[in-house]
Formats: structure tokens, C-alpha cells, sequence
């Protein structure tokens, strides 16, 4: 699963944030496209919070976000790496959504756009998420797309030694599968 990272702290234009709409109440944030064919930016940006909304540190130091900071009617977009809409339905969900698709927001294929987009109520703080669909073309794609991790094996052979009351090493052997 590619996971996202977003951060709804400032408020303003971010890489990540297309426009700020602060003239109606809640205010809206509309989030430039995430697109199928680039991997997630979780480890990119740092912002890693193991499923968890972060709303410490949203604001400054002399006010409390967690009775101050906004609710942010924010909208998401992805683009299929295909530019069409998938069989089955499509949602984000998140940290604010106990990174449970099931509870996630389904969102509404737009095809002027060729995107999927969608709206969530989020608290102004720093937030991850996910896309999901239980369409195999989606996991077609997001797996041939992710980079493949080569996992290196080491075994280490050791023989009790009663003798002299310990272990010892015998060999060790590395192989890559």
C-alpha cells in the first residue's frame, strides 16, 4: 500500500496544497493531484506518524491546537495511471479514518478531469492516507510500479560448546533470493 503524507498545518500553498479558499467557513484546501504512476511521499517529506493524526504542533506555542486549530474541508484528487475510472469504487482514507478503507471517503470519478476526487473534514495538523479500491487493475498497477526491495538473507551457524560453557561460531553464509 502506498501511503501518503499531508500537512494541513499553515494553511497556505505547499507543494502539496493547489489553493486555499478562506472565505467560506470551514475553510477549503484543495490538494494538488496525486498521481498513480508516482510512488507515495511519505518518507519523502519525513512526516511518518504510524497511522496517526498529528495536531500538536499545527499551531504556534501559545495557543492550544487542540482546541484551536481549523476544521479544513479538504479535497483530494488522484489520477488513474491510465486516465480511466476503475470498476469498482474508489476511496481515501487515513489517519482520519483509522487507516480503515472501509471507513474512508468514496470519491467521485470526474471524467472533464480524468481524476478521482473526493472531500474529507480533516482537523488543520498533519494527517497520512492512502487510496483504495478493491479493483485488481489498481493493485496491477500500484505493484508494478512500486520499486521491488531485495531482501538479503544472513545465517549465522553456531555450535554449543560444552567444554568450555558457550557458543561458537562456525560460519556465516549470506545469499540474496
Amino acid at each position: 500500500m502506498t501511503e501518503y503524507a499531508l500537512d494541513l498545518s499553515t494553511l497556505r500553498s505547499t507543494s502539496q496544497i493547489a489553493r486555499v479558499d478562506r472565505s467560506q467557513t470551514p475553510f477549503r484546501v484543495m490538494l494538488d493531484a496525486d498521481y498513480a504512476r508516482f510512488e507515495g511521499t511519505e518518507t519523502a517529506s519525513g512526516l511518518t506518524a504510524n497511522g496517526q493524526t498529528v495536531v500538536r504542533g499545527a499551531l504556534s506555542d501559545r495557543v492550544d491546537p487542540s482546541v484551536r486549530a481549523e476544521y479544513v474541508e479538504t479535497r483530494f484528487a488522484f489520477v488513474p495511471s491510465d486516465a480511466q475510472s476503475y470498476s469498482r469504487p474508489f476511496t481515501v482514507a487515513g489517519s482520519f479514518s483509522g487507516m480503515d478503507p472501509a471507513r474512508g471517503t468514496t470519491m467521485e470519478w470526474s471524467p472533464a478531469r480524468e481524476q478521482y476526487e473526493g472531500t474529507v473534514l480533516l482537523k488543520q495538523g498533519r494527517h497520512q492516507y492512502f487510496y483504495s479500491t478493491s479493483d485488481p487493475a489498481f493493485a496491477k498497477q500500484k505493484q508494478s510500479q512500486q520499486a521491488r526491495a531485495r531482501s538479503t538473507y544472513t545465517a549465522f551457524v553456531y555450535y554449543r560448546d560444552d567444554r568450555r560453557n558457550t557458543d561458537r561460531l562456525l560460519r556465516v553464509s549470506g545469499f540474496a533470493p
